[in-house]
């Protein structure tokens, strides 16, 4: 992308990414981010600051526990067989996703149906679901090509006042929290 855009990598001061293995790399691999700074041993590294799952799993342990079950839910419904995935979809249309964690007949699924049950642990995916819809929203005004640096600190100014707004609707009606108010 640099080279199609005419970008020298001395040129670069900073980088920042979602923490993909492909930016970032692990102790085997060599990311992205990695092979840039051995040619431009200057450049900064940040961790986006808009990336919801990792927002929300900083949240408190039992909220990292929940996010973490919820990811290893979600790649076992879609990553399992392609089967797997075209009933997941049907049951998604028409049905509990309890009903088609039965008809999986495994440990795991039985182990997540058990998950799915708990009304504290679906209050925090409520709650996790509503929190990073906020944030989804604050990432696409951040993203925006045409934007200025005022412009986005004004978004990033404007998503802090709201999270006082947030903090304050949670001891109250939840106004902003409909998932959570829904249950």
């Amino acid at each position: 992308m640099l080279m199609k855009r005419a970008i020298e990598l001395n040129q670069v001061v900073s980088i920042t990414t979602d923490g993909a293995l492909a930016m970032v790399g692990r102790e085997i691999e060599i990311g992205a981010v990695t092979r840039m700074k051995e040619d431009n041993p200057q450049l900064i590294s940040h961790h986006s600051i808009i990336h919801q799952s990792v927002l929300c799993s900083t949240l408190s342990d039992e909220y990292t526990e929940v996010m973490n079950i919820m990811m290893r839910m979600k790649n076992l419904l879609r990553a399992s067989s392609s089967h797997q995935h075209c009933m997941l979809r049907e049951f998604l249309r028409e049905g509990e996703i309890t009903a088609f964690l039965a008809k999986l007949n495994s440990q795991k699924a039985t182990t997540f149906s058990h998950f799915v049950e708990n009304d504290k642990k679906m209050n925090i995916v409520a709650f996790l679901v509503d929190i990073t819809s906020h944030l989804y929203e604050l990432n696409l005004k951040l993203q925006d090509k045409e934007n200025s640096v005022c412009d986005l600190m004004t978004a990033v100014r404007s998503f802090q006042r709201k999270l006082a707004l947030f903090k304050e609707d949670l001891q109250e009606d939840c106004e902003h929290f409909p998932t959570g108010r829904a249950s």
